[in-house]
């Protein structure tokens, strides 16, 4: 299998501890399949992020590298027991008649500091949980401690199998990490995929396994920041005292593409302070680059990408008379709720699916306010959806 230069370092590469920045596109999965493919008496775990990425890399790796996600091996330790519990998110209304307050900023904020224990490294909820810090009245410490105690009731209610309050996903994942690490008892190596989309809870869980790692990832493509993710990647490599690969020729795209991207990272690097990340293209790619988007391209079959699922809606609606193919399935899009919070702004009850969306609200007008004072960003996606587009919803 042919490498460029860039890769061959990582796919030789004989140390403990090697961070690899990649750019996009630059074949990092290429590179930790050489680098597996050169030491077969290694048993090796490649963790990643999400399913998708766990199925596709599965076709690739060889024998001696098992393919998983994080929340996949905690499932089998701590999951299991909490299955018949467990959501996708918990409700704030839900955590509302939890606590049994009638603030929504209670609630609020006791959510946020619940969240953010789970993403975090610390084994409890404290101070530095709570969403408004720093304080310095004693009103403000005394409400401060009083979140923290809302969020490890929160907790202990998530953990309990036979506490009828809901559970996250990320519940027992946080459960999982607080154990003392042991992957050194059944791998070699890790590889750590996507690294620079990892919260602080899945980053010290990597960190602290006493085996071989190898961390890929992109300083400039984090998605996952609004779950916590902080870019580890430095940190990994100044608590290891790692070595360095940059890669950052891409198969994907061609020289004028490159300069344009190169660009980009160089303002950011003056804005933000980032070292610069100069990229280079693919030969072999004719590209062009345009001013501004070309009718034609509307006119005929195309993808649009969102970064919400507000926007991917309002795309949809807009193009109500196209075929429309919805990439993961339409009912990845929370299709349902949105519906039932129609009929509930156009006074339709009977037609509502989700009857505890009755009990939780009387009329739209309370759950817009429930939205606003919460700040929830799925209710205020719904909410902008209905109030745009009305009655072309259903």
């Amino acid at each position: 299998m042919p490498f460029t230069e860039q890769q061959n370092i990582g796919v030789n590469y004989k140390g403990d501890f090697l961070a690899i920045k990649s750019g996009a596109g630059t074949g990092k999965t290429t590179l930790l399949r050489g680098y597996a493919l050169a030491n077969p008496e290694i048993r090796m775990l490649y963790l990643c992020y999400n399913k998708a990425i766990q199925e596709e890399a599965k076709n690739k790796f060889p024998g001696n590298v098992v393919c998983r996600t994080l929340h996949a091996i905690a499932y089998a330790f701590h999951g299991k027991r909490l299955a018949h519990k467990l959501t996708e998110n918990l409700r704030l209304t839900d955590i509302k008649n939890f606590l049994n307050t009638p603030s929504w900023e209670i609630t609020k904020d006791a959510n946020n500091a619940f969240n953010n224990f789970l993403s975090s490294s610390s084994k409890e909820i404290g101070p530095e949980h709570a969403p408004f810090l720093p304080y310095s009245t004693k009103i403000q410490k005394d409400k401060v401690n009083f979140i923290i105690k809302c969020a490890s009731k929160i907790w202990k209610a998530a953990i309990d199998v036979d506490n009828k309050f809901p559970a996250t996903h990320d519940v027992y994942l946080k459960l999982y990490c607080l154990e003392e690490p042991n992957m050194h008892k059944w791998f070699g190596a890790m590889l750590f995929d996507e690294a620079q989309d990892a919260n602080p809870v899945v980053s010290d869980f990597v960190y602290k396994q006493q085996c071989k790692q190898i961390v890929v990832g992109d300083d400039h493509q984090q998605l996952y920041r609004w779950r916590g993710a902080d870019n580890s990647i430095d940190g990994f490599i100044k608590k290891k005292n790692a070595d360095v690969l940059i890669i950052n020729k891409s198969f994907r795209f061609g020289s004028k593409t490159a300069l344009l991207a190169t660009r980009l990272l160089d303002y950011k690097s003056k804005i933000a302070g980032c070292p610069p990340f100069p990229i280079e293209g693919n030969e072999t790619i004719q590209d062009e680059i345009h001013e501004a988007l070309p009718p034609s391209i509307l006119q005929g079959k195309h993808t649009r990408l969102h970064r919400s699922v507000a926007g991917t809606i309002k795309t949809g609606l807009e193009n109500i008379s196209k075929r429309i193919y919805w990439i993961g399935g339409l009912e990845k899009y929370n299709i349902q709720e949105i519906l039932d919070i129609y009929h509930l702004y156009s006074n339709q009850k009977k037609n509502i699916k989700r009857k505890k969306i009755i009990y939780d609200y009387k009329t739209y007008k309370d759950y817009k306010l429930a939205a606003t004072s919460t700040g929830d960003p799925e209710m205020r996606r719904i909410v902008k959806i209905i109030d745009e587009h009305k009655d072309s919803i259903p």
